[in-house]
């Protein structure tokens, strides 16, 4: 079997029979890099995931598909393609095939959302509230889906209600909360309540991580005696997320985490959300901020835009950045 061939049957295969839109189906090559950090992160994780190694290069070539379950939900797989040849040439491409539709089966389907939603109406709060999560969304770009939603705002990002379905490694499946559901458990006016529960409820499940540039490794912030000079990449910015690497941006509104990051940084501090998963921080001073924040767009492999301003951190919260 020829290698070229091969790459083109597994597209064919992920769009035929696996229903992902060719328009979504991508090729990295080996050797892929970035000067994005969130598109590193990605890079870094595809190969210790796959590979067991480390490297800020793809050490193989991969395939990246993405296929919307329901219109909130889009669920991906990274495919190293050099390792599944290998194993068709041994195995049969049967095998591979195999491989992919078991991967592909552990998504969510419509009617699993469907049935979540059915308990989520049968159910009390108090039955649902450890479900609850928050996620993020750039507010402008959601206006229109949000306007029956429970959230809160920070500029111009909403902090999003939402019940987790389920969770398969760096995936999160959840389904936003309406006000019709706040309705039914008869706890309307507590909105503000249940969101700040909700965000608790957040951290506690995907703590908050942040990037150890000297060790080059994920950290827990909250657990974690950091120096300035530890978390900094290149004296220039450092890196938050969560443990999970997926939903990083809310990490910032967890309860003690700005306080923990001015511990850090001496101070105020500026963040940038190059993405929904990842938070940028820089020093007040920084003339690159700005910079990093022009880059945050909805092009990223690592995920949707969040916002594209400059916020600033301090004994107050976080705030969009006038200066």
């Amino acid at each position: 079997m020829n290698y070229q061939d091969f790459i083109e049957d597994i597209k064919k295969f992920a769009h035929h029979e696996l229903g992902y839109s060719y328009e979504h189906i991508r090729f990295y090559p080996k050797g892929f890099t970035s000067e994005d950090a969130a598109e590193l992160k990605w890079i870094r994780k595809c190969n210790l995931n796959n590979l067991g190694k480390d490297g800020n290069t793809l050490l193989s070539d991969f395939i990246v598909i993405k296929k919307k379950v329901t219109n909130e939900i889009t669920v991906a797989q990274n495919i190293a393609v050099e390792l599944l040849f290998h194993e068709a040439e041994e195995n049969g491409i049967g095998h591979v095939y195999n491989k992919l539709k078991q991967a592909d089966s552990k998504f969510p389907n419509t009617q699993t959302l469907t049935n979540s939603i059915k308990e989520r109406i049968n159910n009390s709060y108090e039955d649902i509230k450890k479900q609850l999560i928050v996620r993020p969304l750039n507010f402008n770009r959601h206006e229109k889906e949000l306007q029956d939603c429970v959230y809160e705002k920070h500029g111009d990002i909403a902090l999003v209600l939402y019940q987790l379905i389920g969770e398969e490694h760096s995936m999160l499946t959840s389904c936003k909360i309406h006000k019709a559901d706040i309705l039914h458990w008869d706890i309307s006016g507590h909105e503000e309540d249940i969101l700040d529960e909700a965000l608790q409820n957040t951290a506690k499940r995907f703590p908050a991580h942040i990037l150890n540039a000297k060790k080059n490794c994920s950290s827990d912030l909250m657990k974690g005696d950091f120096k300035k000079e530890d978390v900094m990449f290149m004296g220039v910015h450092g890196l938050l997320s969560t443990n999970r690497t997926t939903n990083g941006a809310a990490a910032i509104f967890y309860p003690g985490v700005i306080s923990k990051l001015m511990e850090i940084m001496g101070g105020a501090f500026l963040a940038v959300f190059m993405n929904i998963n990842d938070v940028m921080f820089f020093d007040m001073e920084s003339p690159m901020a700005r910079e990093f924040a022009k880059t945050a767009n909805e092009s990223s492999i690592m995920g949707e835009m969040l916002s594209d301003k400059v916020y600033i951190c301090n004994e107050n919260g976080i705030r969009e950045f006038m200066g």
